[in-house]
């Protein structure tokens, strides 16, 4: 969970915050209490972000984020393996996130700053990579590339994970990392 989200969730009457992080100041969170702000927009001018995101609308888990129709529960306190972290995500009724729109990236690296679990995967032999919450086959060249060389695709490693390049890379079943959960509202 990000850090405006987190005083959010915590501020009475809080409904959402504005993040905005430019070369000219550091990370300033504004929080809102007006539920009609426009939420799931994303403004994205070279080095300026701007997301508005929504709080605890009543659609999402307490401990989830909204964005675009999804809840997103992102983990940046302890890390566990691909396996177990997509069973954490169950037990909360969501699974490792799908990147499917260059937007959800932008909101989702702007959440968390440090390399993520994905649920992208090839745990079946011989077969393309697929998201693990719908099976649907993960696109090789968009809305995320992969790093340079990757994926390396040996039989070690089969799990994907974003990293703090904007990137993608493959690991293994025995590394650790953070990780973020998806759910619709």
């Amino acid at each position: 969970m990000s850090q405006c989200a987190f005083f959010c969730v915590r501020t009475p009457g809080c409904t959402g915050y504005n993040i905005e992080n430019t070369a000219a100041t550091q990370k300033h969170c504004e929080l809102s209490a007006y539920a009609e702000t426009d939420v799931g927009a994303a403004v994205v001018t070279e080095n300026n972000y701007d997301f508005y995101t929504k709080v605890n609308s009543g659609e999402c888990p307490a401990d989830f984020i909204e964005f675009r129709g999804n809840c997103y529960y992102i983990e940046t306190l302890n890390t566990k393996t691909w396996l177990e972290a997509r069973d954490h995500c169950i037990s909360m009724g969501a699974d490792h996130v799908s990147l499917e729109s260059q937007g959800e990236i932008n909101f989702l690296t702007r959440q968390h700053p440090r390399n993520w679990w994905t649920g992208g995967n090839h745990i079946a032999a011989d077969t393309p990579w697929v998201w693990a919450a719908t099976g649907r086959q993960v696109d090789m060249c968009a809305p995320i590339p992969w790093l340079p060389g990757e994926p390396t695709n040996n039989d070690l490693e089969i799990y994907m994970y974003a990293t703090t390049s904007y990137q993608r890379n493959d690991a293994g079943k025995y590394v650790s990392s953070y990780y973020i959960c998806e759910k619709s509202t």
